[in-house]
């Protein structure tokens, strides 16, 4: 269901077209209606000559916990994926782990998830130098014709679990470690297509790594690390922001003193 919110928008030194912005409910990733009662609620959205902020909350009215995306990869100021869509003018800004990637890592990135517990909401501001520059964490996108554009749509996505996700994820790794196997060629597609399991434990870690070393302090204060799964850790939704007539500038080239944020 297609939740309307109430916002106010505040726009600066920019034009004075009428913006029309939407925000979606937890949505799995075919875009159908998981998770209705986990909402984003839009409280504000500015724009600048060099600057855009945009202020939302993520409430949990369900009767159980979610587990929020909160930071795509954790001790980088980029924690979002951002990347301009030229088909639609679309500037994405993506802060979410089950997407596909061809990024080559020595060490793959870890996203944090955070706890909200039933009834519980979450403030966030998004905060954006202007012009837009493209920031690859896991997915890169189509290059830009002559590197620069101007996007009249911006979309924010962000990515949660329902439930007991620390639970879910013991549960997987406690039935791969009865895997005695090894992972070669010949079995990959085998396993990916039957035994997922195995293949999260190989690209998170197993049950004494995952829990008594990289999370033996987070899950009591609500928060997991996961290293990118390689889309092996199922059930992830998608909470969606989308803003129409704006008009954002974009460049492709990186920028180290550009940080992408959100608090």
């Amino acid at each position: 269901m297609r939740v309307q919110t109430s916002f106010t928008l505040m726009i600066a030194l920019c034009t004075m077209i009428p913006l029309c912005v939407r925000a979606d409910s937890g949505r799995d990733l075919d875009g159908k209606d998981m998770a209705p009662e986990v909402r984003i609620v839009i409280h504000g959205f500015e724009v600048s000559d060099s600057a855009l902020e945009l202020r939302y909350q993520i409430r949990n009215d369900s009767a159980h916990d979610v587990w929020v995306c909160e930071d795509l990869k954790v001790g980088s100021p980029w924690d979002f994926d951002a990347y301009f869509v030229e088909e639609t003018r679309t500037l994405m800004i993506r802060r979410r782990q089950d997407v596909p990637s061809d990024a080559e890592w020595y060490i793959p990135p870890e996203a944090r998830y955070v706890r909200l517990v039933p009834g519980q909401l979450r403030t966030e501001r998004l905060s954006l130098a202007l012009p837009a520059h493209f920031r690859r964490v896991l997915w890169d996108g189509p290059a830009v014709k002559e590197g620069r554009a101007r996007a009249t749509r911006l979309v924010l996505e962000i990515g949660f679990y329902c439930g007991d996700l620390p639970s879910l994820i013991h549960n997987v790794l406690e039935e791969a470690e009865e895997f005695a196997g090894e992972i070669t060629e010949d079995n990959l597609l085998t396993l990916k297509d039957y035994f997922e399991g195995v293949l999260l434990k190989a690209y998170i870690g197993g049950l004494s790594y995952f829990f008594d070393e990289l999370n033996k302090d987070c899950v009591d204060r609500g928060e997991l690390l996961v290293s990118y799964p390689f889309q092996m850790l199922k059930g992830e939704r998608v909470l969606r922001i989308t803003v129409d007539s704006v008009d954002v500038p974009y460049v492709e080239e990186p920028a180290l003193d550009d940080p992408l944020e959100a608090q």
